[in-house]
């Protein structure tokens, strides 16, 4: 089953081209002499190194999308390659890539500071639009951009794993005691949370997520939403689904473009960039909420996959293991207590979590 039998990808500049096209047709002139041909820019070839496995659904497909706008948007002045890479991160700022698409849980061994821009574990998390809110108006990019310049890159938030997250594990969760020694797979806070659940925490890349879950070498993966995991096959190994995850509101795709190249183009060609990225997070978005509910369907009926709620008493414990892992953070630079100091104060100011009770479940 592919995640387009459920819904089209959009064409972000479709409209554009179509006006450009009506527009040129409407100023032709009447005479038969022949026009003037221009030649075409040569396109200029940017390396992306990706994270995702390539199997074009999920972040593999959002990535290529992602891409495709930015063509797409710059009349083909840019063409986007991919290079998959374990280590793309390493690439990026090495200059073996001129950017990078991967999660933003991937950024942490530059920086732990990066968790607040990655998807917070426990009560902290807010959900994408929220996080997307904070970083547009309250101030959140720029911190973002401070803490990135150093390790020469400009980080755009360009998707997300779904706001929904959950735990996709082998064999049920009833209580706090089944996760103790479990093997679980995790990424950036996630991996305190799952260590202070006493349960043991591995870290994969995204591909090797699926035949880890199938042959045992873990009993659990935490990895945001239904799509995300259908991008990764979890859905095939998985018996079982636990809501909300550890990480409860999922984690973000990021685009990082090297920062030789952000000051070599143009505000216009800049603008393009920063647009195919938002533009992508609402695609995502509108996603997660058109196609999850069928995924869900799908998983039960064909795969046999049962889902469930947490533990309230996993739940609580989850939450108060974020809370260690945040403080920590948040004590451990200058900088990462502004961002804490300034996430902080946005999130208070959220209707929804003055309102949200803990164990209000998801769906």
């Amino acid at each position: 089953m592919d995640r387009r039998d459920f819904i089209k990808s959009t064409g972000v500049a479709a409209a554009a081209i179509a006006a450009g096209t009506t527009s040129a047709v409407a100023q032709a002139p009447a005479s038969p002499a022949a026009p003037a041909i221009h030649a075409a820019p040569a396109a200029r070839e940017l390396r992306v190194a990706s994270a995702w496995p390539q199997t074009g659904r999920g972040f593999d497909d959002s990535a290529h999308r992602l891409a495709q706008a930015i063509a797409t948007l710059s009349g083909g002045r840019y063409r986007l390659t991919f290079s998959p890479s374990p280590d793309g991160l390493s690439a990026l700022t090495s200059g073996k890539a001129d950017l990078y698409h991967g999660s933003g849980h991937d950024f942490l061994a530059l920086d732990r500071a990066f968790a607040f821009f990655a998807g917070l574990p426990g009560n902290a998390a807010v959900r994408p639009t929220y996080l997307h809110a904070w970083l547009m108006a309250g101030g959140g990019q720029s911190l973002w951009d401070d803490l990135s310049a150093p390790h020469g890159f400009k980080p755009f938030f360009a998707g997300h794993s779904g706001a929904r997250a959950k735990l996709w594990s082998r064999a049920p969760v009833a209580n706090l005691a089944d996760l103790q020694g479990r093997r679980i797979a995790a990424t950036g806070l996630g991996v305190d949370v799952v260590r202070d659940l006493g349960a043991e925490a591995v870290t994969l890349p995204p591909a090797d997520l699926a035949g880890a879950l199938a042959d045992g070498r873990v009993d659990a993966v935490e990895w945001g939403g239904t799509i995300a995991a259908f991008g990764c096959d979890l859905h095939r190994h998985a018996r079982h689904c636990l809501r909300p995850g550890l990480s409860r509101s999922g984690f973000t795709a990021v685009l990082a473009v090297r920062s030789a190249l952000w000051s070599s183009i143009s505000a216009v060609d800049q603008a393009i960039f920063a647009a195919a990225a938002s533009q992508e997070l609402n695609t995502v978005v509108a996603e997660s909420l058109v196609i999850s509910a069928r995924l869900r369907t799908s998983m039960t009926e064909r795969d046999g996959v049962a889902f469930a709620g947490m533990p309230p008493d996993v739940t609580a414990a989850a939450g108060k293991a974020a809370e260690r892992a945040i403080a920590a953070i948040a004590s451990a630079s200058p900088a990462a207590a502004r961002i804490h100091a300034s996430y902080t104060a946005f999130r208070s100011g959220l209707p929804a979590v003055r309102r949200r009770r803990t164990n209000t479940p998801i769906a």
